[in-house]
């Protein structure tokens, strides 16, 4: 703009014209002012006419009567050309609404139709909802229309239209053409497992959708305006965000064709560790580990090569005694001695350490390929399997498993149904050997019904796996699957774990409630939170098997003695139980966070409440963010979270923040702190 307005500015020298003397003013006026920065909405249309319009108005008064009749002319013609040119658009806006609203329409039965798996069926509707935007696009693109993308306001509005009407063809035949390329049914081998020359054959198909959605997000952003009138403003935001989440499940599905192949063993065989866990008996990660399952997959077919309980790994007796690396796990879990009692494994919330620490003894104790992850699943995982599997009977019993009663035979019956725990073992291991091997026998149901099924099982943590390629943490980390725990930057993270000390399995009768209450000032980024765990033993006083019930001589029968652990990175400044203040230990548990804990006694029917004060530093001008991580106990409780702003806040605008969730999943919470 320098540039032409020098050239200006000699060509009105020469010719010492008013009016163009005017624009030059105009010209370097705008140039000075530099309006292209962000501003409020219209606050540079406000800037600019008020440096304008006096430059112009000089410039037109001073002109002569024949130059001022010419200027008032062709602002008149210039004033019905946009008039005529805006009620075009309208009557454009009017007569297609209809036929917008169509098109959608077509656009949403396509997906609903792909969703039922019907291949021909959805490309068939897919190809009518792109000729459907193929019309309205000719029609937007008609002649009449082109004057009003000259016209303020009315320009950004119809330029916008005619993309997003573009972008919905583009859509809809690149969803066509993905359906008519993929056909999900023949991902399942007849002889069980996946396909996997049909998965790889899905990769560009997969790949084209997911750059047709973010190449069509980019033209929408290009388009945009502060200018949209609120019916297309509000569409626009709408339709950004339905994109931005099937730009996210486009690119999970064009990582799933490109590592999914690795892992299920089409370079050869994958050799994996399956950690089976029980939440009767509470760990970190969920549960003890009550038996083990090495799994190999190779070319897709999944096959079982052992199940095993804990002490056919290793247990105290073992010689030569297995081994840890010096300061490779946290000293928490070290103190469970993982290598004598591979029941503690799961000592640790973050997944990636408990592979780590798996692949490590297992290796020592059983010897062979090197693991290419580990698994982890519990009751309620086993118990989705069998939708896919059939019901199962438990060996030497009348008891027929199934998704509705497994997981309450896993954590409670199996302890009164085998007087023996022994014979309880060798049939729960028999149970998990052959319902592993009938899953990877059989001919799996489609994705979106293996998303059903195991969506919840994988949010609530029950079911978690590490792959020791990392190039496949991406993929699992998307999914879910990864369990890893990580404070978000300088923000708040907080687990509150239970591990079990009597030992028994008693807590299947442990309930428990958390509520984190913050003080946060925005400004320096001080924090005080107030954390309450309320915890309830809800045994009976009586009647429990020895392996529920006993345990810790001295107290009760039923009573629950657990290790409760706060994961925090703050620090804790007291610690009551009823009231009263308690003992505690900190320990440094992983990079900026520690674990404090608290040995809690609970008689049968007892509820007990403990009470953390804690303090810390976030990062000053927020977003507060906190990390929950969830424990999948036997029990799912809930979690009640409030963030108040405070301090120095007044200015800032802050709204208090209040959320409750199930205590069982992970959750990321953001305050922000930009004025209200």
């Amino acid at each position: 703009m320098g540039a032409a307005a020098v050239v200006l500015g000699l060509f009105a020298l020469h010719r010492r014209h008013r009016i163009v003397g005017a624009v030059v003013g105009v010209v370097v006026g705008m140039t000075v002012l530099d309006l292209q920065r962000p501003a409020p909405l219209g606050a540079t249309a406000v800037v600019a006419g008020i440096a304008i319009v006096p430059m112009l108005t000089s410039g037109f008064r001073r002109s002569s009567a024949s130059t001022r009749q010419v200027v008032a002319v062709a602002t008149a013609i210039g004033a019905l050309c946009g008039v005529a040119a805006s009620g075009a658009a309208a009557y454009f806006a009017y007569s297609e609404r209809a036929a917008i609203e169509s098109a959608v329409a077509d656009t949403r039965n396509a997906v609903g139709i792909a969703s039922s798996q019907d291949t021909g069926a959805a490309t068939a509707a897919f190809d009518t909802a792109a000729t459907s935007f193929d019309d309205l696009d000719a029609s937007a693109q008609a002649w009449w229309l082109t004057p009003a993308r000259f016209v303020p306001i009315v320009g950004p509005n119809l330029g916008l239209a005619r993309t997003a009407i573009a972008s919905g063809s583009d859509l809809n035949r690149a969803a066509g053409g993905l359906t008519s390329s993929i056909d999900q049914s023949a991902l399942r081998s007849p002889a069980g497992g996946v396909d996997l020359a049909v998965l790889a054959s899905m990769k560009a198909p997969v790949a084209e959708a997911s750059e047709q959605i973010l190449s069509t997000r980019s033209a929408l952003e290009t388009s945009d305006s502060p200018w949209l009138v609120a019916p297309l403003r509000d569409g626009f935001d709408e339709l950004l965000v339905e994109l931005d989440e099937a730009g996210a499940t486009a690119e999970t599905a064009r990582m799933a064709v490109e590592r999914a192949p690795q892992i299920l063993g089409a370079a050869g065989p994958q050799r994996y560790l399956m950690l089976l866990g029980n939440p009767a008996e509470s760990r970190d990660i969920g549960g003890h580990i009550g038996n083990w399952a090495e799994v190999v997959a190779d070319n897709g077919v999944l096959t079982i090569a052992q199940v095993g309980q804990p002490y056919d790994i290793a247990s105290p007796a073992t010689s030569p005694a297995l081994s840890l690396t010096p300061g490779a796990y946290p000293q928490s879990l070290v103190e469970l001695r993982p290598q004598n009692f591979p029941q503690n494994w799961g000592g640790s919330a973050d997944f990636p350490t408990v592979a780590r620490l798996a692949r490590e003894l297992f290796g020592q104790a059983l010897p062979g390929d090197e693991l290419a992850g580990v698994i982890y699943a519990d009751p309620e995982a086993f118990a989705a399997l069998l939708n896919f599997t059939g019901p199962e009977q438990v060996p030497g019993t009348n008891i027929m498993l199934t998704p509705e009663n497994a997981t309450s035979f896993f954590t409670t019956d199996q302890f009164t149904v085998f007087e023996n725990e022994s014979d309880g073992n060798t049939a729960v291991s028999s149970l998990i050997e052959t319902v592993m091997s009938r899953f990877g026998r059989i001919q799996l149901p489609n994705p979106q019904r293996l998303a059903e099924v195991l969506g919840p099982v994988v949010r609530s943590g029950r079911l978690q796996f590490v792959s020791f390629d990392s190039a496949d943490s991406p993929l699992l980390e998307r999914l879910g699957l990864l369990g890893a725990v990580e404070r978000p930057g300088s923000g708040d993270l907080l687990a509150v774990l239970t591990r079990n000390a009597n030992p028994s399995k008693i807590d299947v009768y442990l309930r428990r409630s958390v509520r984190y209450d913050v003080d946060w000032d925005p400004v320096t980024g001080a924090v005080d939170a107030r954390l309450t765990v309320s915890l309830t033993n809800d045994a009976p006083s009586g009647g429990l098997p020895a392996v529920v019930g006993g345990g810790v001589p001295g107290l009760a029968p039923g009573t629950n003695r657990t290790m409760v652990s706060i994961l925090s990175p703050w620090s804790a400044e007291s610690v009551s139980l009823d009231g009263t203040p308690s003992t505690f230990g900190v320990q440094q548990e992983l990079r900026g966070v520690r674990r404090t804990s608290v040995m809690v006694d609970l008689a049968p029917g007892q509820t007990r409440v403990l009470e953390l004060e804690m303090e810390g530093n976030a990062a000053p001008r927020g977003p507060y963010v906190l990390q929950w991580i969830g424990q999948p106990t036997a029990v799912a409780g809930a979690t009640d979270i409030a963030i108040t702003p405070s301090g120095t806040v007044a200015g800032t605008g802050v709204a208090p923040f209040s959320t409750s969730f199930r205590a069982d999943e992970d959750s990321l919470i953001r305050v922000d702190d930009t004025p209200a």
